[in-house]
């Protein structure tokens, strides 16, 4: 066969091959896998050692060294070894890949069972955890539980009475709030009972507390039982109720507290073979848009109580708006074992407030009112108004008078003596102004009684000034002149106090040798902005002046009332602007009281 015989064939195989590239055999040879680098690697072999073979037997045949047999031979021998060898070489190379295949196949084994063994492990972690978190739930959700009850115990306990369950006073106060707050916005009628067991306190002390708490507990279910559900039954302490009768007049809650107050007259109360009767004073007030507030309403109530008691027990008692001379007895005749415990007890106590002068020519002393205040039961003190008229009614405040001034010479005695050399320097012109009541004035051993503690306690007069107020004095004229006109002759010295708030004529001065006058609070709070009260003040310093008495304004709460008192001319000033009132307390080295 000639040479472009073979080309032509060549090429036309090759032809054949490259005319579907995507497909086939070429496909292959040009693919990435494994079989196309296979390809790859053996036709480029093929084709060569072929090509070659094939022409170095024509070249034999040519020129005469092989005959063809042979060299046709030789060709298929040599092929056979040659693509033998190459197939041996690829199976080599298939052979690694095997083996590495299998070892990867093993590892990903491996790995498989290592992530299922990690994937079992933490599943069972997650089971464990979602057991506790299971766990964890059911516990916060019963701790919620136990929580939202104790609020709500906590929250009855605070609303409620623990032996009776009913409300408490806290919250029944509550309530009346609310029921005052619609009787004035929707003009509704409500009623309030304040009820006080009769003959509890002899069940008590006989048969001891238990049985009084089991009387309270069956008292209070006989209540309830009278009541309506819309009403509010509260335990206010002790034997004390209280009744809140929701839209219900007058008329009608005093048929039913004339119920209540049958019931438990007829009610029984057995307690180890004992047998007791018991009662109820009830007081009753209306509740209407006219009703003040609820420190006036629950006062009612319990005056009209306290009227019920006094009428004979077991009854009712309305309350009216002209009960007003009650109240005031009442709360008056509270006072009088409290005062005269306090006398026996010295509950009371002393303070002091500073009176400064307002100008350098004035006395460099110190001058001070010693002022009276009660301590209670708690040890909270208690302003003087509030139980001075009580005592005044009552014809005790003459002994608080004395107490006053035995204590105070008492104590300013005990510091005299430590410091007597301090007392003598003239320029420290002590004075210390102690508040008289009219009961004193008029009470003729009260000059004796002054006598007497002054030789008592080593104390020079001078340093006392007395003060009585304007009303009193005109009230008095002739025995607190009098009564000036003596003290004065010991060295004692006179302050007239709230000048101004009387009948305010200075034609009486003439015949009081005061030696100050202390106006008036309510003309010195306005001084600034009212010029009436600015005139009244500028007056009443002028005409004292002229009659050489000095005078003290009161009240003066802060600078701009001290510098207008200053530019009229006032000689001293006392009020909240220049010292609070507090504790009396000398200091042992210098006998002056605790500074401000």
């Amino acid at each position: 066969m000639a040479l472009h015989t073979a080309v032509t064939f060549i090429m036309l195989s090759l032809g054949i091959l490259l005319a579907v590239p995507n497909s086939s055999l070429v496909q292959t040879i040009f693919s990435d896998t494994f079989g196309g680098a296979i390809a790859r690697r053996l036709l480029p072999s093929i084709i060569i050692v072929s090509l070659v073979l094939g022409w170095l037997c024509l070249q034999t045949q040519k020129t005469g060294l092989m005959e063809t047999e042979f060299s046709v031979a030789l060709l298929v021998l040599s092929n056979i070894i040659i693509f033998a060898v190459l197939v041996w070489l690829d199976a080599r190379a298939l052979n690694q890949i095997d083996k590495k295949r299998k070892q990867a196949e093993l590892e990903l084994f491996r790995a498989h069972e290592d992530l299922e063994s990690r994937v079992s492990a933490r599943t069972q972690e997650l089971e464990v955890a979602n057991a506790l978190l299971q766990e964890e739930i059911v516990e916060r959700k019963q701790a919620e539980v136990a929580l939202r009850q104790t609020e709500q115990r906590l929250a009855w306990q605070s609303s409620h009475d623990i032996l009776t369950g009913l409300v408490n006073r806290w919250e029944f106060e509550r309530r009346l709030k609310l029921a005052l707050s619609s009787a004035k916005t929707d003009n509704q009628q409500h009623s309030l009972c304040y009820l006080d067991l009769d003959r509890f306190k002899i069940v008590n002390d006989t048969c001891g507390h238990a049985a009084g708490d089991e009387l309270l507990r069956q008292v209070t279910a006989l209540l309830q039982k009278q009541v309506r559900a819309t009403d509010t039954l509260a335990r206010l302490g002790g034997d004390e109720f209280a009744l809140l009768l929701n839209q219900c007049p007058l008329i009608q809650s005093l048929r039913i507290a004339n119920v209540l107050r049958k019931s438990l007259q007829e009610f029984r109360f057995i307690w180890q073979d004992n047998t007791f009767t018991i009662g109820v004073s009830i007081g009753l007030v209306a509740i209407n848009a006219d009703t003040l507030d609820l420190s006036s309403i629950l006062s009612a109530a319990d005056m009209a109580c306290y009227a019920a008691k006094n009428a004979g027990r077991n009854c009712v008692h309305v309350y009216q708006a002209d009960d007003q001379a009650l109240a005031s007895g009442h709360g008056q005749m509270q006072w009088i074992s409290r005062l005269t415990r306090a006398l026996q007890s010295d509950a009371f106590c002393l303070y002091c407030q500073a009176i400064v002068p307002l100008t350098s020519a004035e006395s460099k002393g110190e001058h001070y009112e010693i002022l009276l205040r009660l301590q209670d039961e708690t040890g909270k003190l208690i302003p003087p108004m509030a139980f001075i008229p009580a005592a005044e009614r009552y014809n005790i405040m003459h002994l608080i008078d004395r107490w006053v001034i035995s204590t105070f010479f008492a104590r300013l005695d005990q510091h005299y003596q430590e410091a007597w050399q301090f007392f003598q320097t003239p320029s420290r012109a002590n004075m210390y102004a102690i508040n008289l009541s009219g009961a004193s004035i008029n009470d003729d051993s009260f000059t004796d009684f002054l006598y007497q503690q002054f030789s008592l306690y080593s104390i020079p007069p001078q340093l006392i000034c007395f003060e009585i107020t304007e009303t009193v004095a005109i009230t008095n004229l002739d025995k607190a002149g009098e009564l000036i006109a003596k003290l004065k002759q010991l060295g004692c010295r006179f302050a007239l106090d709230d000048f101004g708030r009387g009948m305010s004529s200075f034609a009486y001065l003439k015949n009081l040798p005061v030696d100050y006058l202390k106006i008036d609070g309510e003309f010195i709070k306005d001084i600034v902005n009212d010029s009436t009260d600015l005139a009244l003040t500028q007056a009443i310093n002028q005409v004292g002046h002229a009659m050489g008495i000095q005078t003290i304004a009161e009240f003066v709460e802060d600078d701009t009332i001290l510098a207008k008192i200053g530019e009229l001319g006032v000689d001293y000033a006392q009020g909240y602007g220049i010292a609070k009132p507090q504790p009396l307390q000398f200091q042992s080295s210098t006998l002056v009281l605790a500074q401000f």
